[in-house]
């Protein structure tokens, strides 16, 4: 009768055989691929966030809409604005009226846009 039970050790011994022969490489795989579909976004280089900010500026905008035009969040859109404020590539326009505040291409920054474009077409 005893032979025919099998103890709580031998059933936690088979388990981890069992664990042990999965293969974790196809695991890994599948999990990566899954949390990369989830993000569903691609890395994109300063060079072309900043392309697509300057090219969204090209005809004056409040910040809401070259965040969209750029596909970007409030952060990234901050990081990367302050820098071409800064540089004079933009400028910063508060509209008397409405107080709304839009944000457009300058001479400086259409010769970047230019030349940012001819390098990543080469």
């Amino acid at each position: 009768m005893g032979a025919d039970l099998q103890s709580p050790e031998s059933s936690k011994e088979r388990e981890k055989r069992q664990f042990r022969q999965i293969n974790w490489s196809k695991f890994d795989l599948l999990i990566k691929n899954r949390l990369r579909s989830r993000k569903g976004r691609t890395v994109r280089s300063q060079d072309t966030i900043q392309m697509a900010i300057l090219e969204a500026c090209r005809s004056p905008s409040v910040e809401h809409w070259i965040m969209i035009k750029a596909r970007l969040g409030y952060e990234t859109f901050w990081s990367h604005t302050t820098k071409l404020l800064r540089e004079g590539m933009m400028n910063r326009l508060v509209e008397k009226g409405r107080g709304r505040t839009l944000y457009s291409i300058t001479e400086k920054g259409l010769r970047l846009l230019e030349r940012l474009k001819s390098t990543g077409d080469s």
